[in-house]
């Protein structure tokens, strides 16, 4: 399981997609340097700090990615 603040993370992902389509996850880096994720630190910080590697989050925005097509 992930942290409240991963949790937190994947949910305002999942508002972006809901703002601006799917195109968002196509630039997932970019998005995540931007506000309101930057607050969260660096990229692989976040990655690291709250998802436990770069791998597990991009297994987590996955899932959320397949859920959203299902």
């Amino acid at each position: 399981t992930h942290s409240d603040t991963a949790k937190e993370i994947l949910g305002l992902l999942l508002e972006k997609y809901i703002e601006r389509g799917v195109i968002q996850f196509n630039d997932l880096s970019g998005l995540i340097k931007s506000p309101p994720f930057d607050r969260f630190g660096l990229p692989g910080e976040i990655a690291n700090r709250h998802f436990g590697s770069i791998e597990s989050m991009r297994q987590s925005i996955g899932q959320l990615q397949e859920a959203l097509y299902q």
